[in-house]
Order: C-alpha cells, then structure tokens, then sequence
C-alpha cells in the first residue's frame, strides 16, 4: 500500500506512461495498492466545504477499509506500506493504535517527517506565508484549501484535514486530537516492523533530513534506517523532495534498496 502526502494524490507515485515507485514495484512482483486520500486524486467527491474528512477519519476509519480490501485478497500476508512525506505520519500514526507485526510488514518512507523544526528561509515563504497563512485564510473563505489553484501543490484539502496536519506541522508534541493520546509514546511502547526512511540532501523544508531524523526519534528508532540521497554518498543525483520518487535516476538508483527492504520479512 502506498499512501501520498500533503497537498498531493497518488500520482506522486506512477505516471500515465508508467514510470514511478508503483510500476517499479510492480514489475518486481509486489501486488501495488496505491490509495488517493479523500477528497483528493481520483477519490469522490472532491474537496469542497461540504466535504468534512480530518485525519481522525483517515487514521481510525479510512486505514481500516484500505487494509480490509487487500485483505480480501491476501488474508494472511502482512501489508508493506511506503510513503512520501506526510504519509508517512499518517501510517505511523495509524500503527500507533491498530498496526502489528502480524497485519504490517516493512514500511518505506520517503522525506517524512512529523514537525517542520528547521529554520530556513525557505520555510518562511513556504511553509508559514503560503501553506499555513494562505491555508487558513483561503479555508476560511471557501470552506477548503484550493491548493492546486494556490500552486501550493497538486491536489485541494478538506479543510479539516488541513487543519490538523498544520497543527502537527507545528506542534512539539505528537498529540491526537481525536483521542487525546501521545502518538509517539503509543508507538515507542510497541514493536514496530523495520522502517527504512530516505531523506534527500537537496530537502531543505517539506523533508529536511534533520527533520526526518526528529519523525524517527519521535516513533522510537529501534530496527529504523536513514538514507541520505546525494551524489557524496553514491547516489546518481542529489535529490530533493518530490524528485527522490519521480526522477528518471530513482529507479537505477535507491529504488532498488526499497524493494529489497519490502521484501525482508
């Protein structure tokens, strides 16, 4: 199962002529579920101010008919999950109440993290003018956050679901809303299955490594593994957020490594 980040769909991991993650994966022998989050993608309908989907709904109900479906046809295979960027905290998250080593097998992360802790220009026009600012003030007038028309990424968010993940993004503490539970310490009291995270060196907000590393502290770093993409350290390019799953390197490149973790047991 591959599960897409903020202000994006699936498609962040194929693409019509079939290039990306998911027909890579496919062609070495994994059976792909790619999911478009709600409100997103090709899910129905669209996001709007009727449509009142949180991230409580994709963590304690939407995870749970996702893993139901592929259990239909793989009753006893646990469920590798890969992700990119805010993904990645929504499947953690999940984990933290539902997963186990029985239902999950070895996740892959990609440029994830949890808070946005680093202090960099970029962030500032980013991160707090345009997402968080433009955001709130655009979910305020239409009910929902336009992102695609904002040029903030590719696909609207349900305002709600926004306003969680900002809250989160900015946030020390890992706290559910929903539930009133530390996330963080739900998943350092259970044992997880091995974690590969990648960061890319050319990262330097939505998945700056160091900010990753935080995401892996915070979920406890047992059986976990940093990869840094850069040319220094063998890679064929030095790779940023986006391009670390959609450049034409990826596949001759660390993809390889992410499918010889999916398939450890």
């Amino acid at each position: 199962m591959l599960i897409h980040g903020s202000m994006e769909s699936s498609r962040i991991f194929y693409s019509k002529s079939g290039k990306g993650l998911a027909p890579y994966l496919a062609k070495n022998g994994f059976d792909v579920f790619t999911i478009d989050i709600a409100g997103k993608g090709q899910s129905t309908p669209k996001a709007s101010r009727k449509l009142r989907h949180s991230q409580g709904d994709f963590i304690h109900r939407d995870m749970a008919k996702y893993m139901e479906h592929i259990r239909k046809f793989y009753p006893d295979t646990p469920v590798r999950i890969g992700a990119h960027s805010w993904g990645g905290v929504l499947a953690l998250a999940w984990y933290a109440y539902y997963g186990n080593r029985a239902n999950s097998g070895p996740m892959v992360f990609f440029g994830s993290k949890r808070r946005i802790g680093v202090v960099h220009p970029k962030r500032i026009f980013m991160v707090d003018l345009m997402w968080s600012g433009l955001g709130y003030l655009s979910g305020a007038l239409l009910g929902y956050v336009p992102k695609g028309k904002l040029r903030l990424g590719i696909d609207d968010e349900p305002l709600l679901f926004f306003k969680e993940t900002n809250h989160w993004v900015y946030s020390r503490n890992w706290i559910d809303k929903h539930t009133g539970k530390d996330i963080s310490a739900l998943l350092r009291n259970k044992e997880k299955p091995p974690i590969l995270h990648f960061a890319g060196v050319n990262d330097t907000v939505l998945g700056n490594p160091l900010d990753v590393e935080r995401l892996i502290n915070e979920a406890g770093g047992e059986a976990t593994e940093l990869i840094l993409l850069g040319k220094a350290n063998g890679n064929l390019r030095d790779y940023g957020h986006n391009d670390m799953l959609t450049s034409k390197e990826a596949p001759e490149d660390h993809f390889k490594t992410a499918l010889n973790w999916f398939m450890t047991d």
